[in-house]
């Protein structure tokens, strides 16, 4: 992880419009865990900025699943009402890994073979954990 951090106080403005975050973040070994998926997942790169209470996840890529993600996202004004987007591909994941990721008592005895490409786009407003 490497960046730049800067502060500058000022009284009408809240934390989140007053600091600047900058940086990257490469990681060999990330374990992701999403609702009932585990999977170890090599970050490449990952490159970041909060601004003026935006947050830009410029560039995301990681090895995934015996495949590629990639990924952007936005998170606008964070210090009110926040607006997201998140655009992201996957290329050449493998259904097999994908069904040995999942507990067995989601596969209910299927067993998925081949690879997969997808793209996908994601907007909302305020917490997406609210919906």
């Amino acid at each position: 992880m490497s960046g730049t951090v800067r502060y500058q106080s000022a009284s009408t403005e809240s934390f989140l419009k007053a600091v600047q975050v900058a940086g990257r973040f490469d990681s060999r070994a990330l374990t992701v865990r999403a609702s009932q998926v585990s999977t170890f997942a090599p970050i490449r790169a990952w490159t970041y900025r909060l601004q003026d209470g935006n947050l830009h996840i410029t560039k995301f890529d990681a090895d995934v699943l015996e495949g590629h993600l990639s990924a952007r996202m936005d998170m606008l004004h964070l210090d009110q009402s926040p607006v997201s987007s998140v655009n992201a591909t996957v290329r050449g994941v493998s259904l097999e890994q994908l069904s040995g990721a999942l507990p067995a008592s989601a596969r209910q005895d299927i067993h998925l073979l081949g690879r997969m490409n997808l793209s996908a786009q994601a907007n909302w407003a305020g917490n997406i954990a609210a919906g």
